[in-house]
């Protein structure tokens, strides 16, 4: 059976979502004053290109369990503000960008719609969500954006300059996981929350001397009290930190 298409359940989830949410619907001019209030501005091309996703993720959600976030004032704080603040401490991202566990396309698809010019991976092991990248990819049109399906591990070899890690792991297992992915100089991407000294401490020594940490942002979701870490590593042997981060987007394409 597939999941999530049991038409009893699908009602129950649609009713939790009403009452939880309320309607989540918005146009790409809601989208745009929503995120301008928390200080995130984007150009009305992007804009439109967000609502269009954001359209494609409500309808899915009712039956497929992309989020637990249902509501619009969440939805657009806790998946599309959060995603787009990487880009005020990273303006110009490795690229190609590998997107580890894209779940419903955070960070991915929200960092190539505001940075078109970065080539990214979504990577989703799990059929039902690669499936909606895929929908999300043929129908925003969105040329350098690619959808795997499958896991990822030292085995698999991928033409990356980056990794970008949302909520899937810990640190020293990412790390682990990508370091025959990332070349010298190329960088991994951590979104974390405030408590991550410790799980950096594990990853150094685990890996301390196939990876060194090069940044490490401290901030709060605008308007809110919630503490968010970016933490960035870089892989190190002959060539490393020689135009790391290079040949990214910075959203102005």
């Amino acid at each position: 059976m597939d999941e999530g298409r049991n038409p009893t359940s699908d009602g129950s989830r649609q009713r939790r979502m009403d009452a939880d949410g309320g309607d989540a619907r918005a146009d790409a001019g809601v989208l745009g004053r929503m995120l301008a209030d928390r200080g995130i501005a984007l150009e009305p091309a992007k804009l439109e290109q967000l609502a269009r996703f954001h359209a494609l993720l409500i309808d899915s959600n009712r039956t497929h369990n992309l989020t637990r976030i249902w509501g619009l004032e969440d939805i657009v704080l806790k998946h599309y503000v959060d995603c787009l603040m990487v880009l005020r401490f990273l303006p110009q991202l490795p690229s190609p960008l590998l997107d580890l566990g894209s779940g419903a396309g955070f960070p991915g698809v929200l960092l190539k719609i505001a940075s078109p010019g970065t080539e990214i991976i979504l990577a989703e092991a799990q059929h039902k969500k690669a499936d909606f990248l895929d929908e999300v990819r043929g129908t925003l049109g969105m040329a350098g954006l690619t959808v795997v399906c499958r896991s990822i591990d030292r085995n698999l070899h991928l033409p990356v300059q980056g990794v970008i890690s949302r909520a899937v792991e810990g640190i020293r297992d990412t790390l682990r996981r990508v370091r025959t992915l990332v070349p010298p100089g190329g960088r991994v991407i951590f979104m974390k929350g405030p408590s991550v000294d410790e799980e950096k401490a594990v990853a150094m020594r685990a890996v301390g001397g196939i990876f060194a940490e090069v940044a490490d942002h401290r901030y709060l979701l605008p308007g809110t009290e919630m503490e968010r870490r970016l933490v960035v590593f870089e892989r190190q042997g002959p060539g490393a930190g020689a135009g790391a981060g290079a040949g990214g987007g910075n959203g102005n394409d």
